[in-house]
């Protein structure tokens, strides 16, 4: 019979829970074979016997680390962040991830538009090489009960949501007109120094970024060049205060790398998008 090995480094209730599901969805046995301790993780080998449809097919099966990330910084950010924070714990739990709430900067910055661009090192950290996965989320962001899991990036790739509702350019239009939003992508791009013609045409929700730790050099070279670029920006243009630092940069960037992957747009639904697509009446 073949043999299923899983290895995880998770809490042994939370683990037992998924590969409960995991059985399910592939039709085996799960049994505990062996419970040993691994540099002060848990480390859970299981030995998953095959019912019938994967019969004479062995496999190995590898449950990956992984944690989600926020910046709460500052006392004000603290508190605001304490109406969102039960969701994301909860999530965490849910799925076995471990949570992660940074209270202090990695590196010390001249100018404050480079705070937010320091989400970036959250896949650069020492303690980030304990995580094969480790998704960023903004700390003002709730988490809906029935969200599912965040996927995985492919190798080489980094997993962004984009503003691009339900791919439909009339939903998008509409939503844009009533809340006085850009709807050209390129004009967005333009207003940041950024040549239309080497941007996507689409605008990425930095809101949500899903990084693969076995990219933290290249990741960590992606920050320094994003602080220079963001250096460049006025805060001002002819039309309004430009806020959005690190996100036009990162479109850019992860477009002509191509080490995007666009995950569905509803794990990162701006509320005032929500709210006029389904409350509002038009």
């Amino acid at each position: 019979k073949p043999v299923f090995v899983v290895c995880i480094e998770q809490r042994l209730g939370v683990a037992c829970m998924r590969l409960g599901r995991l059985g399910q969805d592939k039709e085996i046995d799960v049994r505990v074979e062996s419970l040993e301790s691994h540099l002060k993780d848990i480390e859970l080998v299981i030995k998953l016997e095959c019912i019938n449809k994967h019969k004479g097919k062995g496999c190995i099966f590898f449950m990956a680390r992984k944690a989600i990330v926020t910046f709460a910084i500052g006392e004000k950010y603290q508190k605001e962040f304490e109406n969102f924070k039960p969701s994301i714990e909860k999530y965490a739990q849910k799925y076995g991830w471990d949570f992660i709430e940074v209270k202090n900067l990695f590196e010390p910055v001249d100018d404050r538009r480079f705070i937010i661009c320091q989400k970036l090192l959250i896949a650069c950290q020492e303690w980030s090489k304990k995580y094969d996965v480790i998704a960023w989320v903004d700390s003002d962001m709730y988490i809906t009960e029935n969200c599912p899991e965040i996927p995985t990036p492919a190798p080489g790739k980094i997993g962004i949501c984009i503003e691009q509702l339900m791919h439909h350019e009339c939903i998008q239009q509409k939503v844009c007109e009533r809340r006085s939003w850009q709807t050209n992508a390129g004009d967005y791009y333009k207003r940041y120094n950024f040549e239309p013609d080497e941007c996507p045409d689409w605008i990425m929700n930095a809101g949500l970024m899903v990084f693969r730790t076995d990219m933290a050099e290249e990741i960590r070279c992606m920050y320094d060049e994003m602080v220079e670029v963001v250096r460049k920006i006025p805060e001002r243009a002819e039309n309004g205060t430009l806020n959005h630092y690190e996100q036009p940069y990162l479109g850019w960037k992860l477009h002509n790398d191509k080490s995007y992957e666009i995950i569905d747009w509803r794990y990162n639904i701006v509320w005032p998008v929500y709210r006029c697509m389904f409350v509002e009446p038009y």
